[in-house]
Formats: structure tokens, C-alpha cells, sequence
């Protein structure tokens, strides 16, 4: 999770921050603490979903930030839909080759993986 604290510490640094100048040179550093942790959150969601859902960016946090990091942060995905749990069997030899069960979650007509 060092990803999500670093992230955290640069936010407090950007929110506190006043002059613009110097917002624009802390936006690049954002922009690779922002890929860094979404690379984590991506791992995070397929082993601990609930974490990642707590982990995520709180919406004061987003609105604060410029739109070159806003659009590397997590989807907020709200409503309505289903939900498809699916299971395979793989031949013989091959079980590592196949995820033996996937789901998957269709809101607003966008599927997604879904992980629980």
C-alpha cells in the first residue's frame, strides 16, 4: 500500500499549495504517483476488492486535483445491473491456462470484470 500513502502525502502537499506555479510543477509528480497507484489498485481489486474499494480516492480528493490525474484515478461506477458468474473446465494439462471462475457485471450497458 505504499503507493496509496505516497499518493496521499503528495495530495496534502498539492492541497496546501497555493501558488499556482508551483501547483503546475507538483502536477507531473502527481501524474506518476497517480499511475503508480493505479497500477496497485488494478492487483488490489483482483485480491482484496473490498481494500480497494476503501482505498479509493474519497470525491473531495478528486475534485481537488487537476484533470491530467482525475482521468488516472478510479471509475466511479454506480446502478443498476447484472451480474454473470461463469466457470470452465480446462482439458487435462491445461488448468493453469484457464480461470476455472470468472464473473463479470454489465451497469448501463458497460460490462465489466467484477471481482467479490
Amino acid at each position: 500500500m505504499p503507493a496509496f500513502a505516497t499518493f496521499a502525502k503528495w495530495f496534502d502537499i498539492y492541497a496546501a499549495t497555493v501558488d499556482p506555479a508551483e501547483k503546475v510543477s507538483l502536477e507531473s509528480e502527481g501524474i506518476e504517483l497517480a499511475w503508480k497507484q493505479r497500477e496497485a489498485l488494478v492487483e488490489m481489486i483482483r485480491t482484496d476488492p473490498k481494500q480497494a474499494v476503501e482505498l479509493a480516492a474519497p470525491e473531495r480528493v478528486r475534485r481537488g486535483l487537476p484533470t491530467s490525474i482525475q482521468d488516472l484515478l478510479e471509475e466511479r461506477v454506480s446502478g443498476r445491473g447484472s451480474l454473470a458468474v461463469l466457470a470452465a473446465l480446462a482439458e487435462p494439462g491445461k488448468e493453469s491456462q484457464v480461470t476455472p471462475v470468472f464473473r463479470t457485471a454489465t451497469v448501463a450497458g458497460r460490462t465489466y470484470d467484477a471481482f467479490v
